[in-house]
């Protein structure tokens, strides 16, 4: 009988540690929601508004990456601590999809080094919905305090004349 209780006992305690892995790991889901959140926010604060591309109907087609996506995929990049693989991410989202010059600002807010903030442009800027808009993104990254501001608009100013030559 006693050996019964041992391994209740034994049960019960590696439920109450699972239990416990399971609301730390839900601790820091929460938390990378709120610093998301956050950057999306900041974002929003800091990019001009996007102008908008002629009628309702046209603008509904330039929607680009559906959000559950985009939320998955910053959440993903947020998440990564190998630049190898967020930049896999970023390879497998341009060759999938589509997306609009404000996904782009969101997505570069989510890297964490310049040669990938790079490669991200040079990916993705070909694959924007609203290339005009992408002066909007370089105007905000001119505001960027630090001096990889002014590298990345160089790269996204070259993008921009390869696509439309909206930036001169």
């Amino acid at each position: 009988m006693s050996m019964e209780y041992n391994k209740c006992d034994s049960v019960v305690e590696d439920t109450n540690t699972r239990i416990e892995q399971l609301e730390e790991r839900l601790r820091d889901e929460r938390d990378l929601i709120t610093d998301l959140a956050g950057s999306v926010k900041q974002l929003a604060t800091n990019n001009q508004q996007i102008r908008t591309v002629g009628p309702p109907v046209l603008q509904q087609c330039l929607e680009g990456l559906p959000e559950r996506d985009l939320i998955n995929l910053l959440h993903k990049l947020h998440a990564s601590s190998v630049p190898s693989h967020r930049l896999k991410l970023l390879e497998d989202l341009s060759e999938s999809h589509s997306i609009t010059a404000f996904q782009l600002g969101y997505i570069i807010e989510q890297l964490r080094y310049l040669a990938e903030k790079e490669r991200a442009i040079t990916l993705l800027g070909p694959r924007l919905l609203d290339p005009e808009n992408l002066v909007d993104l370089i105007e905000g990254m001119e505001r960027d305090p630090y001096q990889d501001g002014a590298v990345l608009c160089e790269i996204a100013r070259d993008v921009a004349r390869g696509i439309v030559g909206v930036y001169r």
